[in-house]
């Protein structure tokens, strides 16, 4: 079953799964084929919390 949720950026699990996401997406021939620059894993978070659209529920 499919389960949508709203990120947290503060849980972990989160964030690993966005992560994991992203790279899947980026690694597939749609996404470019290449992995993410480790300096993008490492910092998109941390950018992401930075957002004045992100809101934390």
């Amino acid at each position: 079953m499919l389960s949508i949720v709203r990120i947290q950026l503060d849980n972990p699990l989160h964030c690993k799964a966005l992560l994991q996401l992203l790279t899947d997406y980026a690694l597939d021939p749609m996404g470019g084929g290449e992995a993410l620059a480790n300096s993008t894993q490492e910092n998109l978070i941390a950018q992401l919390k930075l957002r004045s659209d992100y809101t934390r529920h």
